[in-house]
Order: structure tokens, then C-alpha cells, then sequence
């Protein structure tokens, strides 16, 4: 058995009940708030502008059970994270970035804590690896320190193991009614994807486990209450937009998911999750792939208390994995329920002792990598800064002065190594706050400069101001490219979407916004009648807001297709 075997069980469950697992868990929270609300964007930029036009919608119309855009309500999302925001933008009475990031980095936060409280369940060592290993984990960082709903279905997935594992250790069955609470939490933040991945992750531990009587009655007390949950969303929709609005709301999240997944699953593959999690929840994931194979015999015999775990742990990645393989849209934030486990099953590649040869030789290489990192994103930075100027657009960030951070960093690990007797977790520590000082001081300002668009909207609104006029996109379908610039216009508004050229000369007045390729497409007899105003890039391309010239007549075009 590896050195978290009885012994340390009894030590980190000592801990927990001598108080120490409060202390723990209290500076890991706040730890985890600091680094996911520090440094964070100024301007509302890429996924997270449709949930911040969402809560500027309820800011000024109150709460709903759905959010809404342009007047309707939006089908795929429950209201509750909008709702969240909107509580904490009313105290500061307007939806900031940080107003709306910060019921994310809250879920983000107690996700850690419920982290190190599984890990701690085997040895603190465990916990405090597996919290750290969390914040070295590309996709899950980037998602704290963003407008998240996956990461509440993460939240009510680890919540539910940790509920699940803890009562089998502590022998506390009565706590499982938890289950049941964290289930409605993640299906009113998320939707059935938000039941059904926790309930997945339940299911897959007890069949692990064995436990057949609990796997029956799991499943029965899971489906009452995904189906009363089913209930209330379909009232809420019916409530809030009527018969029709409930369709919209079956095809989104419930019956367009599932049924293109199974017509489409030729045209899409089946191992994208698989592999592209490699790369997006690295460090951790493409660690624990290693655990389990050097210790796949120990998993599947479910050799000891360890082999145990990390059988149950790796199930709940497959499901995951495996589950969110079907629906045909995919994106790898569905999969950020596997964040937790991914990095309780890597930890385990810096805690085993006598493990054998493959995870001695992974966790030298890990422990040397995280020694590296703080000096390799140092110069990463410089690097930034040099060039920072030859980029287009002209990158901005405090790329400096985060170098100095991230060499000071190196410097104070470097030097603490000498002085204490646990030097893995050490590196393992300065490795996390390397990569949370490069998220926030070097890859979010980057990304801003890029995506912002904050300034073209401030040239647009100053030519409103002097010539009121009604905004159209055109080239651009509603609930895509325009929400960048929605999200930062000085009062809410529904824009008009014009995919044909003889409106353009139809909505005399407007100012019309579109990327440039799109303006350049458009025949030269009609956009001869039009007057560029301004310009601007962003997301890498170039927009150019037009108008129609003042005088010119309106001429009969046929259509465009």
C-alpha cells in the first residue's frame, strides 16, 4: 500500500476533526478568490458578452426564470447564474466585470475546497496536491476567472462525490440527502446537462463500488427528481413565454442536443473530448492518463483504499467523457466536470510512495517541470513586451512588471526549497502562482488587446450622439459577433440584422456595422450610395461602420443571396 494507506487515512481524518481541514479550507477558498477575481479584464470580451448582456437585461427588467435577449427569453441558459449576478450588480448598481465574474470564481473557489476535502479524505498531502494541481489546470483556471455555468455543474458533480465517498468513509449515510440538493442546484444553474453529469458521476461510483442496492435506490431517488426538475423548467418556460417558448426550450436543452448527437455521430468524433481535453485541462489531465495506466491494475482490482479511489475517480472522467461524446455540439467546457477528478488522480502522482517505477519517474518530471515554470513564463512575459508593439492590434498589459513578479516568484521558491522538508508540494505551489500571475498579468491583458471593443463601440456612440441613428449589423445573425458590441452600448438596445443589400438603402439613418470582408462584398452600385464612418478591429478582424450618404437616392437592387 503507498504512504497513504491506514495510517495517513487516520491522519487526515484526525486533521479534519482537530480542525486543521477548517483552517485548510478557509485559505484555500480565499486563495482561490484572490486568483480568480485579480487582474481580471476591464471590458467584457468573447463568451462571456452574452451572460453579461443577460444580466444588464435583469438589472433593468428584474429577475426571470430565463434570461432574455432582444426582448425574448433565451431557451438554452435557467436564469439562476444570471440571477446570481444580478444580486451583486444591484449592490454596485451595474453589472461590472467583477460583478459578473464573481459567482463563477465563488463555484470556482468551493470547487477547490470540495477538492482537497476528497484528497484529505486519504492524507491532507493528497488534498493540498490536488487543490494545487486545480489551479494548474489550463481549462479550469480560464473558466474561474470568466462567466462560467459549466463550472456550477462541476460544482454539484464534485459536491455529490465528495458526498458520496465521505459517507462511506465517515460512515455518515444521512448526509446523502445532499445529493438530492446538489442535484436541483446544478440542474437550476445548467439545465439537464447539470443533473445529469453529477447523477452520472453517483451512478458510476457505486457501480464501481459494488454497492448494487445503493446504485438501485440512487437511481430511482435521481430520476424522481430529474423529473420533477424537468417539470419546473417546462412551467418556468410556459410561464415566461407561453407554448412556444417550451419547445424552444425542449429542442435546446433537451431534444436538439441528444437527437443531432445520435444523427451525427458519424460527422463527428467520438474521441474529440478524449484528446482535446490533452491540451485544455493540462496540467492534470494528461498527468492522470498517466496515473492510470501505471496503476490500471490497481484501479480495476480495486486493490486497497487507493486503488479504490482512483477506480472511482477514473470512472467518473470516463462518464464524463464518454456522455458528453454524444450530443453533436461540442465545446470542451462541457467536459470542465472532470477538472476535479483529473486533478485528484494526478496528485496522486506527487503523493504515492513505492508505486512503482513509471509514477517515481512522472513525478520527478512534474516536480522538475513546476520547478522551471516560474523562469519560463518570466521570459515568456519579456518576450510579450518586446514585441508587444508589432502586434496588430498593439497588445497592452503590464507584461513587465508581471516578468519581475513571476522572477521574484522563482526566486522566493528556489530559496524556500532549500528550507523545507516537503519540496514536491513546494514546486507544485510555485508552479500555481506562476501560472495564475501569467493568466492574469500576460495571456488576459493579451487576449483583451485583441478582442476589446470597447473603443470602436465609443466611436460608433459619439457618432450617435451627434446624428441619431438606429444600429444594424449587417452580415451578422442575432446572438453572435454583435453581442461585443451590444454589451458595451450606453444604453440597452435591439439592433436591426440586415442580410440583404436593398435594405441597406431602405434604412436610411442607420449606421451599419460589418466586417470588412462583408463590406467589401457588397455591390459596388450600392456601396457606392454608402459613406464609411469609422473602423476598428476586433477578435482579429476589421469592422467598418457606414451609413448611407445623406441625398443619395434610393436605387432598386436585386437582392443578394
Amino acid at each position: 500500500m503507498s504512504v497513504a494507506g491506514g495510517s495517513e487515512w487516520m491522519a487526515g481524518d484526525d486533521a479534519q476533526r482537530r480542525g486543521g481541514g477548517v483552517l485548510d479550507s478557509l485559505v484555500i477558498f480565499a486563495i482561490g478568490m484572490v486568483a480568480f477575481c485579480a487582474g481580471l479584464s476591464p471590458e467584457f470580451i468573447a463568451f462571456q458578452t452574452r451572460f453579461a448582456v443577460f444580466a444588464q437585461n435583469m438589472l433593468r427588467d428584474g429577475p426571470s426564470w430565463f434570461p432574455t435577449l432582444y426582448g425574448r427569453p433565451y431557451g438554452d441558459y435557467p436564469g439562476l447564474p444570471t440571477f446570481f449576478i444580478w444580486l451583486i450588480a444591484r449592490g454596485v448598481g451595474r453589472v461590472s466585470p467583477l460583478a459578473a465574474v464573481l459567482p463563477t470564481s465563488i463555484a470556482s473557489s468551493l470547487i477547490l475546497v470540495v477538492t482537497y476535502w476528497i484528497g484529505a479524505l486519504r492524507s491532507r498531502r493528497w488534498g493540498i496536491a490536488a487543490a494545487l494541481m486545480l489551479f494548474l489546470t489550463y481549462g479550469f483556471l480560464f473558466s474561474a476567472r470568466s462567466i462560467s455555468p459549466d463550472q456550477f455543474t462541476a460544482l454539484a458533480a464534485v459536491g455529490c462525490f465528495y458526498v458520496c465517498y465521505s459517507a462511506n468513509v465517515l460512515k455518515r449515510r444521512g448526509r446523502l440527502w445532499w445529493v438530492v440538493v446538489l442535484l436541483v442546484f446544478g440542474f437550476a444553474c445548467r439545465g439537464p446537462i447539470g443533473l445529469v453529469v453529477p447523477a452520472a458521476v453517483v451512478g458510476t461510483y457505486y457501480l464501481v463500488r459494488g454497492e448494487w442496492r445503493m446504485l438501485g435506490i440512487a437511481s430511482c431517488v435521481m430520476a424522481a427528481v430529474g423529473g420533477l426538475c424537468v417539470a419546473g423548467l417546462l412551467w418556468a418556460a410556459q410561464q415566461q413565454g407561453g407554448k412556444e417558448f417550451v419547445r424552444d426550450v425542449i429542442e435546446l436543452q433537451a431534444a436538439g442536443r441528444v437527437g443531432e448527437g445520435i444523427a451525427r455521430s458519424r460527422s463527428s468524433s467520438a474521441l474529440e473530448y478524449w484528446f482535446g481535453c490533452l491540451g485544455t485541462y493540462a496540467l492534470s489531465y494528461p498527468i492522470a492518463v498517466v496515473v492510470v495506466v501505471a496503476c490500471w491494475r490497481r484501479a480495476v482490482r480495486r486493490e486497497g483504499a487507493d486503488g479504490l479511489l482512483l477506480a472511482c475517480l477514473a470512472a467518473w472522467v470516463v462518464v464524463v467523457l464518454a456522455g458528453m461524446s454524444i450530443p453533436s455540439k461540442k465545446a470542451v467546457r462541457y467536459v470542465l466536470p472532470i477538472a476535479p477528478a483529473a486533478a485528484l488522480i494526478a496528485a496522486y502522482a506527487i503523493v504515492a510512495v513505492n508505486a512503482g517505477e513509471v509514477l517515481r519517474r512522472s513525478r520527478d518530471v512534474v516536480v522538475r517541470l513546476c520547478r522551471v515554470v516560474p523562469w519560463a513564463a518570466a521570459v515568456g512575459a519579456v518576450v510579450v513586451y518586446l514585441i508587444r508593439g508589432r502586434m496588430t492590434p498593439a497588445l497592452e498589459g503590464p507584461f513587465l512588471v508581471t516578468a519581475v513578479g513571476l522572477a521574484v516568484v522563482g526566486f522566493v521558491g528556489e530559496w524556500l526549497r532549500r528550507r523545507t522538508g516537503d519540496r514536491d508540494l513546494l514546486s507544485l505551489a510555485t508552479a500555481a502562482v506562476a501560472f495564475v500571475l501569467v493568466m492574469a498579468g500576460v495571456a488576459g491583458p493579451a487576449v483583451f488587446s485583441r478582442e476589446r471593443a470597447g473603443p470602436l463601440v465609443a466611436k460608433i456612440e459619439a457618432l450617435r450622439r451627434a446624428r441619431p441613428g438606429r444600429l444594424a449589423f449587417y452580415g451578422v445573425f442575432p446572438d453572435q459577433a454583435e453581442m461585443k458590441f451590444v454589451v458595451n452600448l450606453e444604453r440597452p438596445e435591439t439592433p436591426l440584422f440586415i442580410h440583404a443589400t436593398d435594405r441597406l438603402l431602405a434604412e436610411g439613418g442607420a449606421y451599419f456595422v460589418a466586417r470588412e470582408e462583408m463590406y467589401r462584398m457588397i455591390p459596388g452600385e450600392v456601396r457606392g450610395q454608402m459613406e464609411e464612418r469609422v473602423r476598428g478591429r476586433i477578435g482579429g478582424d476589421e469592422w467598418i461602420v457606414f451609413e448611407k450618404r445623406q441625398g443619395t437616392a434610393d436605387t432598386a437592387v436585386t437582392p443578394r443571396e
